[in-house]
């Protein structure tokens, strides 16, 4: 039996070559593959395009170079890998982004001739070969192997215009002119170039692995002065940061697979909300001989809007998760039409319960030896395998985690759609679902909880509507992780809980019957007003002759007194719970809701009867609404010894003045209102005393304030104070707006400080001068 051999056509050259890479971006993506793949830390890609004639494109690295051996038995042996078979780096483990021996070729895709220069560090002269990929194309008969090319050597490198350094010791330049599409090469076609090889890199390694990728092109220098935006600039570094910008600001999650262990850590906008192991048996052992990794982050609607201001293009159009081999991306996977990983087809099951790429971006990340993956011939993803379903089941499980806690924790709080930062992960209800989702991981003997964040996953305020039911679930929590101080704080806490519903009980017990009293007192309360009508007159005149105090005998019957006691219990029961309503209206409707704006309106109704009702009690001041005309000393130190020491507890209050007369228009119930607030803020913050001290300047009454709380916490900003509903507790935030309203409503003010310390806080108040 005779034995024939296979003739190779030169016609093999395209079909390896300008006919599997299609893609002139695709081509470059090779080039630097292999320049980082030969130990490259620098890869420039060089575009002279100022004429037709001249114009070239070069990939220049530092890379370890070849040797001529390596040339004559590695380069142009058609279709050989050393990378493949083990013999490009026999002594040292390096796990390459190409194998397939045909990324050579690329240089036909770009342009009809090559000249390729290169040098190892241990050799003098720098090997050189000139290609004419022409060559290959004039007859289909012609052999592969009867077309030769120019090789020769040199005593040094081309300069290249100056982007070759004379002093270069070793790695690979490669020149490729008679461009192919020298015409597309405009400046559009080139930033799309850079982003994509932004794209190609591996954002969480491109760093560590000492890798610099730049882009150059003089033609487009002048235009780079005047871009607008880095993104819109061609010549510069090429670096994959868009993550670690985006990611500080998103909600993200982060999982490593080891055998058959997962560890996931999901971070909330720079707030860790826990940390997982959880044990997959033998649901991923395909994988078990690579590095698997994913960091993939949620969009909410600010942050799209974030990434358009950075990259200027919205986020679809950048791309969604990516995948990465070998410290490389994949294509197309992660493009805005690709849906490698299957979630827009899931999507369409339940478009308000699952996540599509639109609302993601990230990248999983893969490593291998090089035979676990393979790359499609025609670069268009992963050749189809087990393995690789494997994966795509490992991905869809990291985003179904992600998933779970963005459809049951920010979703249902609409107001986060708009938010880059964690402010509303400290409400009551956000925090009572992030302990839920904690506690339904904890029932599966699958999973280890590693941490938690301590601050979200703790007790509730007892006012909060899901206190009840959050003990309940961090008591499962604390038991199942075994964690001894939150359970001893569950315990304290629903042993307080447990009081304050006896109280409550009680509460509306008294309400009943205070209730009953007073419906047996309208009878006589009819009576008594047709006798007050008869006085009101006489006594409204009374209360204009007397400019702020009244008679101890005008007061009315004890009767009254304690009728109005009634009245300012309830009102001070009304504004508790007004101020817990405004607090949850505030994680609902926007601030300038008419709804908002209605329970504002009646928070600051409540303050003026409660006001009122204090001065009716124990002041025995005028308490209508128009302004007097009066003494702010007396009034001052009237005030704090009759009514706010009497219903400000456990906090002392002094006023200090050296002035014995301070004349000026006010009203009292406003400057009550302010009194007792600022009062009321300094006991909040654990203030033992404050301090009230009147002085002078030329056209005002100052009132300087000063308490020794906790003063102001880092988080609160300073020019929003005053603000209606700003808040950084769990207050309505309408204190010292009410301060503001009531001072200027008189021509006064009020201001923080520019003195503050120590402990404490400190104001200024501003009164004009009659």
């Amino acid at each position: 039996m005779a034995s024939v051999k296979f003739r190779i056509s030169s016609g093999l050259k395209s079909i390896i070559g300008r006919d599997l890479i299609t893609n002139d971006f695709v081509a470059i993506f090779e080039l630097v593959k292999n320049s980082f793949d030969a130990h490259a830390t620098k890869v420039k890609v060089v575009f002279e395009l100022e004429k037709k004639e001249t114009a070239a494109i070069y990939i220049i690295d530092n890379g370890k170079g070849m040797s001529d051996v390596d040339i004559r038995k590695k380069w142009l042996f058609v279709a050989y890998s050393a990378k493949k078979d083990g013999s490009e780096d026999p002594n040292k483990k390096h796990i390459y982004a190409g194998s397939k021996g045909v990324g050579r070729f690329s240089c036909d895709r770009l342009g009809r001739m090559l000249q390729l220069q290169t040098k190892p560090l241990e050799q003098r002269t720098v090997n050189s070969i000139l290609v004419d990929w022409g060559k290959f194309e004039q007859s289909p008969k012609k052999e592969f192997k009867d077309i030769g090319v120019d090789y020769f050597p040199t005593d040094s490198f081309d300069r290249l215009g100056g982007y070759v350094s004379a002093a270069v010791k070793h790695g690979t330049v490669l020149k490729i002119t008679e461009l192919r599409e020298y015409e597309s090469w405009d400046r559009e076609k080139l930033l799309k170039l850079k982003h994509s090889l932004q794209k190609l890199l591996d954002p969480f390694a491109g760093v560590k692995e000492n890798r610099e990728l730049e882009l150059v092109c003089k033609r487009e220098e002048e235009d780079d002065v005047v871009a607008e935006g880095p993104e819109r600039v061609v010549n510069g570094v090429v670096s994959n940061n868009i993550f670690s910008k985006f990611f500080e600001q998103s909600t993200v999650i982060s999982v490593a697979l080891s055998n058959a262990e997962a560890t996931t850590t999901l971070i909330d906008r720079g707030v860790e909300i826990y940390k997982i192991s959880e044990m997959l048996n033998k649901a991923y052992t395909e994988l078990s001989a690579c590095k698997v990794s994913c960091n993939i982050a949620f969009l909410n609607r600010a942050s799209k809007i974030m990434f358009r201001k950075l990259m200027g293009i919205a986020p679809v159009e950048y791309g969604s998760v990516f995948l990465i081999h070998n410290g490389f991306r994949v294509y197309p996977v992660g493009d805005e039409t690709d849906d490698f990983w299957g979630v827009n087809r899931r999507k369409q099951q339940g478009y308000n319960r699952y996540l599509g790429t639109r609302d993601l971006l990230g990248c999983v990340r893969v490593g291998d030896d090089g035979s676990v993956f393979q790359e499609a011939s025609n670069r268009e993803g992963l050749v189809g395998s087990p393995t690789v379903d494997a994966l795509r089941s490992f991905a869809l499980a990291s985003i179904k985690r992600l998933e779970a806690y963005v459809t049951r924790v920010t979703w249902l709080t609409p107001e986060d759609n708009e938010k880059l930062t964690p402010d509303l992960l400290s409400q009551a209800e956000t925090r009572s679902r992030i302990i839920r989702l904690i506690r339904d991981m904890t029932a599966s003997s699958k999973i280890k909880i590693l941490s938690y964040n301590r601050d979200l996953i703790s007790i509730l305020n007892a006012r909060s509507e899901a206190y009840g039911e959050s003990l309940n679930d961090l008591r499962e929590v604390a038991e199942r992780t075994g964690d001894q101080e939150l359970l001893h704080k569950v315990d304290v806490a629903e042993e307080k809980y447990q009081k304050l519903q006896k109280k409550l009980r009680e509460e509306q017990q008294r309400a009943q019957n205070e209730q009953s009293a007073r419906q047996a007192a309208e009878a006589a309360a009819e009576r008594a007003s047709q006798d007050a009508r008869r006085n009101a007159t006489a006594y409204k005149e009374e209360q204009k002759r007397n400019a702020i105090l009244i008679s101890q005998q005008s007061r009315g019957s004890e009767f009254y007194e304690n009728f109005i006691h009634d009245i300012a219990g309830n009102l001070k029961t009304a504004r508790m719970s007004l101020e817990d309503i405004i607090t949850d209206f505030k994680s609902v409707y926007a601030e300038n809701s008419e709804m908002s704006e209605a329970l504002y309106d009646l928070m600051e109704q409540i303050e003026n009867l409660q006001s009122l009702s204090r001065f009716a009690i124990s002041g025995n001041f005028r308490f209508e609404a128009d302004e007097v005309e009066g003494d702010l000393v007396q009034f001052f130190r009237v005030y704090i010894e009759r009514i706010a020491k009497a219903n400000i507890q456990y906090i002392d209050i002094d006023f200090r003045s050296k002035i014995q007369n301070a004349i000026a228009h006010f009203k009292p119930l406003g400057l009550g209102i302010v009194i007792d607030n600022l009062v009321g803020n300094a006991k909040t913050a654990d203030a033992e005393s404050i301090v009230f001290e009147l002085t002078s300047t030329g056209r005002d009454w100052i009132v300087k304030v000063r308490d020794d709380g906790r003063g102001l916490a880092a988080d609160v900003d300073v020019d929003r104070i005053f603000e209606k509903a700003y808040s950084r507790t769990d207050g309505s935030g309408l204190g010292l707006y009410f301060c503001q309203k009531m001072l200027k409503e008189i021509g006064g003010s009020i201001e923080l400080s520019t003195k503050q310390d120590g402990r404490g806080l400190a104001f200024v108040i501003r009164i004009p001068k009659k």
